[in-house]
C-alpha cells in the first residue's frame, strides 16, 4: 500500500502563520456548518449523506432567490424555457 505524503516548507514563522490562516478560512465558511446554524437545511445520515433537506426557512429563502433571478433574467431580455 502506497501513501502520498505532502510537505510544505516556509522561510520564516510569519509565512507559516499566514499559511495556517489561509487553511482555516475555508473551514469557517463551510456551507454545511453555516446552513445548519442558520436553519436553512438538515443533513441526515438516515438519508443519502450528500442529500440536503430544506427547512421551511431555507425553502423560502431559496424561492425568493429563484424569483429574483427569474425577474432579473426577464428584465435583461432573456426568455425562460
Amino acid at each position: 500500500m502506497l501513501t502520498r505524503i505532502y510537505r510544505t516548507a516556509f522561510f520564516d514563522k510569519k509565512q507559516l502563520d499566514e499559511h495556517l490562516v489561509r487553511i482555516e478560512e475555508p473551514r469557517s465558511a463551510d456551507h454545511r456548518v453555516i446552513g445548519k446554524q442558520l436553519g436553512l437545511f438538515l443533513i441526515s445520515d438516515a438519508v443519502v449523506r450528500a442529500c440536503r433537506s430544506w427547512d421551511a426557512q431555507g425553502r423560502d429563502r431559496r424561492r425568493e432567490l429563484e424569483n429574483w433571478i427569474r425577474g432579473e433574467l426577464i428584465a435583461r431580455g432573456y426568455q425562460l424555457v
